[in-house]
């Protein structure tokens, strides 16, 4: 309801309560609160269905993108085990240190961004619907 009551509302459930005891009473206690019960598990299931399309709504893109890139990382993984066998089997040199340090350094980089973004993607999920 509205979380006002009338006077009228107000009589009735003070006169009901007053009343004695009896059998009818408790029937009609048990049948007011099954209709309680119903509307509230409606207004409860309605809203728990609204909240979860909006989730839906909200994460499908960034879902999307995710798997989008789970998808390259597994076409570069399959790539770079090609590349990573050619390598061994013509027996190349071992990188120095230097430049094991300038890969790590742009691979960082790159992983400092990834994540960046990710957290922009949770706070947009966060902040809700635009």
């Amino acid at each position: 309801g509205s979380g006002n009551i009338s006077h009228e509302e107000f009589m009735k459930g003070f006169t009901f309560v007053n009343e004695p005891l009896r059998a009818k009473s408790l029937i009609k206690l048990q049948e007011r609160l099954g209709l309680d019960l119903r509307s509230l598990e409606t207004n409860v299931s309605g809203t728990l269905e609204a909240r979860v399309e909006q989730v839906e709504k909200l994460i499908a893109a960034p879902l999307r993108k995710v798997h989008a890139i789970t998808e390259q990382m597994q076409t570069l993984d399959v790539h770079f085990s090609g590349l990573r066998n050619n390598l061994r089997d013509h027996g190349a040199a071992m990188p120095s240190r230097e430049e094991v340090r300038g890969v790590e350094a742009r691979l960082t980089a790159k992983m400092a961004k990834i994540l960046r973004r990710l957290k922009e993607i949770e706070r947009a999920a966060a902040a809700g619907p635009v």
